[in-house]
């Protein structure tokens, strides 16, 4: 009757002791899940920095090209641009980062990107002098392609004309 006793009570430790290693294998899971979420964070932020941070380098070129220098459509930095966030893509999907957060990190950069060129953004509406300027550097700019390039300022009269 003894050995039954001390049978009974080594088959319930048993399970005690594999239920709390069962819980914690569980409680190690959420910590690794926890962490791999926090990983996929910090890449995401780390993207968003990385995004914000080369399109203020852009503008800030831009900003120092002297007016008087042929400025083209912008092909070439938007093919540039795609080819360093593809990249940087691949380095992530090496890392086992999962392409939708890659796509959830762009989309955010995308919208911090936004708002910093609303920010930056000028309203020339009020003022017929500066907004005819506008209208016709933004149509130089869309005829600076490599074949209209010498004639765009003719191109961007003729719609002055069409303006008054």
């Amino acid at each position: 009757m003894g050995g039954g006793f001390i049978e009974r009570m080594s088959i319930q430790l048993e399970k005690m002791m594999m239920m709390m290693m069962m819980m914690m294998i569980v409680m190690l899971m959420r910590i690794m899940m926890m962490m791999m979420m926090m990983m996929m964070l910090i890449v995401m932020i780390v993207m968003i920095v990385m995004i914000v941070m080369m399109m203020m380098m852009m503008m800030m070129m831009m900003m120092m090209i002297p007016t008087y220098c042929t400025i083209g459509d912008g092909t070439t930095s938007v093919t540039v641009l795609c080819g360093e966030l593809l990249r940087e893509a691949e380095f992530l999907v090496n890392q086992r980062i999962h392409p939708m957060t890659i796509m959830a990190g762009w989309r955010t950069a995308v919208l911090i990107a936004r708002q910093a060129l609303e920010e930056a953004a000028v309203d020339n509406s009020m003022d017929e002098a500066l907004f005819k300027e506008d209208l016709l550097n933004i149509a130089r700019t869309t005829l600076s392609s490599k074949l209209l390039n010498v004639e765009k300022d003719h191109f961007a009269a003729l719609g002055e004309h069409h303006m008054t």
